[in-house]
């Protein structure tokens, strides 16, 4: 689940935007025993993007990103006989059980190289300096009433260098009906043997291969793979309002085709202008 907030700004080479998610999250952790989840994460994004010229009259686009957020987190186990109780638990499940508080701040940059007229390179570079807290604690209801956590833990997101190829060719007479076709290949956390080696996974699930095609002004019919699963969308251009809509597939495991997962999103977006 993500929501319900989400807003932000694009113009003039700045950007920002205020991110707010939900998740509840269920794992397998014995025969008859799951693991539960629940937390939510609020996110504010703050970027620039300017172009510089260190090729002569060859344009190179940069941006950087600074990022912090705050995360919390509640969880629990119960055997497959609890489940079905779960709703009785009410409020109790967030408030009585084990929480955690996770902050952090971050860095992002990319680089966005044009190879000619219809070919693009993109590097960007996730997570390059990005620290983290932890602070535990033995219930929400302990932190709402201000007791003391556990020592806090420091930690760091691993770094995530990715490498994009955009190709979008000019269609001629058939730019009547079709406009803006873009053909997308990305290796992705291509240095994730070096930056986080014990959940490095398999170079097949790192590639993506994507396109995207505009008809009528209105329709855009998007399809691909990524990490060795299916995707596939569309998205309607109403000017100020944007629909989109994707199915696609996500590899749970370090490997491909042992734990895939299908997922729907569902996208509405206003523009203000």
């Amino acid at each position: 689940m993500a929501g319900p907030i989400s807003f932000g700004y694009v113009g003039k080479g700045l950007g920002f935007a205020i991110l707010n998610g939900s998740s509840i999250e269920a794992k397998s952790v014995g025969s008859t025993t799951f693991g539960f989840s629940v937390s939510e994460r609020i996110l504010l994004y703050g970027g620039y993007a300017f172009r510089v010229f260190p090729f002569g009259g060859t344009p190179v686009d940069t941006g950087i990103n600074l990022k912090t957020f705050v995360q919390g987190t509640t969880a629990f186990q119960r055997t497959l006989l609890e489940i079905p109780d779960l709703a009785k638990e009410g409020a109790d499940l967030l408030m009585n059980n084990p929480f955690s508080l996770t902050s952090g701040i971050g860095i992002d940059a990319g680089v966005l190289f044009p190879l000619s007229s219809c070919v693009k390179l993109g590097i960007v570079a996730r997570n390059l300096f990005t620290p983290t807290t932890r602070s535990d604690y033995t219930s929400l209801d302990a932190f709402l009433s201000k007791e003391q956590p556990s020592p806090a833990v420091k930690g760091n997101v691993p770094m995530d260098l990715s490498v994009g190829v955009q190709y979008a060719p000019s269609l001629g007479v058939m730019e009547l009906y079709f406009r803006k076709l873009r053909i997308m290949v990305d290796y992705n956390d291509s240095l994730d043997f070096l930056t986080h080696p014990s959940t490095a996974v398999n170079p097949v699930l790192k590639v993506g291969i994507g396109a995207e095609v505009q008809v009528l002004e209105v329709l855009w019919i998007r399809a691909g793979i990524s990490q060795g699963l299916l995707a596939c969308g569309f998205g309607l251009d109403y000017g100020v309002i944007q629909v989109n809509f994707a199915v696609y597939g996500t590899e749970q495991s370090v490997e491909p085709g042992i734990r895939p997962v299908f997922n729907i999103a569902f996208g509405l977006e206003i523009t203000l202008k």
